[in-house]
């Protein structure tokens, strides 16, 4: 049986040295890096955590919210309906798994006219969400006696919060853990994180200075938060976006599916990495 986390996202600027301590700490064989928008930078670290079971994943954008697909092979694209989305990573020999199902408006509620979405999985226990209590409950309550596997994740933003939830899963390959995932074959192991002082204060953090230390990518000056929303015309797609942060010295905007795809092109990451030594 394999211990995995099946919805971890790895940031450009998370060291590999740090990523094995962690693996090593929670005894996982792998996780899914299911990072937004692309799949490039997973594929470079299976290549690079080669003592690790790593699958290539992303959060997809569908219309109506987002969709986990591990195990892909290409990319694929955003902003599709959510069958066309599925569809597209059963083609690809992925599975589809709803993440967080009753967080917000970014979650897709597998019930009333989602209920027959042909997903393999369903996140009824995402770490992250825990402190806000209902999400995972409602995941609970309404999705306990669907047959397509009920998963546990941590949806770690964070190397220290990679494994918090995780699943043990049949396997010794990923093509061997996907047919176990379609067949419902997984044991899932939570854990709480509660809402205490230091969770409020990091939370508050991410929201509101979750921009600092990231520059402006026409001028690169400092960003600049604003508390009340601005509608914003992209630099590069043209597209209008309200937001509280812009350039602190111009007031340039781009959006971050954008900036996230400049950024996380595998040459931007090789180069972000080499100049700050994080791969030494």
């Amino acid at each position: 049986m394999l211990k995995l986390d099946l919805h971890v996202h790895i940031k450009r600027f998370h060291r590999l040295a740090d990523i094995r301590r962690r693996l090593k700490i929670t005894g996982l064989d792998g996780f899914a890096v299911t990072n937004f928008w692309e799949i490039e930078f997973a594929r470079w670290l299976q290549r690079r955590l080669e003592d690790a079971l790593i699958l290539i994943g992303k959060e997809i954008n569908a219309r109506e919210g987002h969709i986990l697909g591990i195990g892909l092979q290409e990319n694929i694209p955003d902003y599709r309906s959510a069958e066309e989305t599925i569809a597209h990573i059963h083609d690809q020999g992925g599975v589809a798994v709803l993440p967080h199902p009753f967080l917000g408006v970014s979650s897709i509620p597998p019930i009333r006219r989602f209920a027959h979405l042909p997903v393999d999985g369903i996140e009824i226990f995402n770490y992250r969400a825990g402190p806000f209590l209902w999400p995972n409950t409602l995941a609970w309550l309404l999705t306990r006696n669907r047959t397509a596997a009920l998963l546990a994740n941590s949806d770690a933003k964070r190397v220290d919060m990679i494994g918090q939830c995780y699943n043990r899963i049949p396997g010794r390959s990923v093509p061997e853990v996907l047919a176990h995932i379609r067949e419902g074959r997984v044991q899932r192991f939570t854990r709480m994180m509660w809402p205490t002082p230091r969770w409020a204060v990091r939370t508050a953090r991410d929201v509101f200075w979750g921009y600092q230390n990231a520059f402006c990518g026409i001028c690169h000056a400092p960003l600049h938060f604003i508390w009340k929303k601005q509608t914003r015309s992209c630099m590069e797609c043209g597209g209008h976006i309200r937001t509280h942060v812009v350039c602190s010295k111009e007031a340039h905007f781009i959006c971050k599916r954008c900036r996230t795809r400049r950024d996380y092109s595998i040459e931007a990451i090789l180069a972000y990495r080499r100049e700050n030594g994080l791969d030494e």
